[in-house]
């Protein structure tokens, strides 16, 4: 038996001065039940009115500049958990 991780398939380009919960907002069109997932980041839960950088999630885009890398191949991800809280859409 194999363990999965299945990570949201949504690609958003944020701001860093958005907070998760912004970012979350924005997610809602794809899933409406999304304000009551526990959103993590390496195994850590993510404080919603933080920035990514507050939540320990740096900016590696000069790096991979600097290393001829795209940036693209690299995404921050984001994993939104299901919490089973029946909650209405």
């Amino acid at each position: 038996m194999r363990h999965c991780a299945c990570v949201s398939a949504c690609d958003e380009q944020v701001c860093s001065e958005e907070t998760i919960s912004e970012i979350m907002q924005r997610y809602l069109p794809y899933n409406a039940h999304a304000a009551s997932y526990t959103w993590k980041y390496d195994g850590e839960q993510l404080e919603m009115d933080k920035t990514l950088l507050q939540n320990g999630i740096g900016d590696d885009d000069e790096r991979f500049y600097d290393l001829r890398i795209d940036d693209r191949q690299f995404l921050c991800a984001l994993h939104v958990y299901y919490d089973d809280d029946l909650t209405e859409a």
